[in-house]
């Protein structure tokens, strides 16, 4: 992952992970206890196919590294009425810790999008008698990280919402995610 020069440190984005996950595991005591634990069970089938995919990592959280930044992403589900994909992650990389910490965006280059012009892609398109298209399943998950960059990607996950205590696990990204600022152009340099 490309970095701009500025650096995450350890800041309170775990605290504030920590809250809402909590928050969200209050909530099963107040009438909604079969709409969340029906939602965590699902994003927790996600998790274990992503794992097994190889796309994510258990961390052990007493190994803080010191020589390379450490950050943790927020994350959400969206329910989707797709049949291909009823259920998505999204990771607020945007997200900052309101202490005047950056956020894990805010820290990775930025940069323009490696890809052909859509007008010269249409008039090609249309020149000749066939055509062919392909999609990469999961592209930006099938770039892997480097190992040094894999700690700026943690992410909290709850085993199961109805334990008490809610045990926490610590997860980080082996490959590239999709909503960090350079994983586009990653994903396009990587193609071209």
């Amino acid at each position: 992952m490309t970095k701009n020069g500025s650096s995450t440190k350890q800041s309170d984005m775990m605290n504030i992970l920590n809250d809402f996950l909590m928050s969200h595991c209050l909530r099963l005591g107040k009438g909604l206890e079969l709409r969340i634990v029906r939602s965590f069970r699902k994003r927790s089938h996600k998790e274990s196919e992503q794992e097994r995919r190889c796309f994510i990592e258990k961390v052990e959280e007493t190994k803080l590294p010191i020589d390379r930044p450490v950050h943790y992403i927020p994350h959400h589900h969206v329910a989707k009425e797709s049949s291909t994909t009823p259920m998505g992650i999204v990771y607020g990389c945007s997200c900052k810790d309101g202490r005047g910490n950056q956020s894990l965006n805010e820290c990775l280059e930025s940069h323009p999008p490696v890809m052909n012009d859509i007008t010269g892609i249409l008039m090609r398109f249309r020149a000749k008698k066939y055509a062919t298209t392909a999609d990469l399943e999961k592209a930006f998950l099938q770039i892997q990280l480097d190992e040094k960059d894999r700690d700026a990607t943690r992410f909290l996950w709850l085993s199961d919402p109805a334990d008490t205590p809610i045990p926490l696990i610590t997860y980080r990204f082996k490959s590239v995610l999709f909503g960090a600022t350079c994983s586009s152009f990653i994903l396009s340099a990587t193609l071209f």
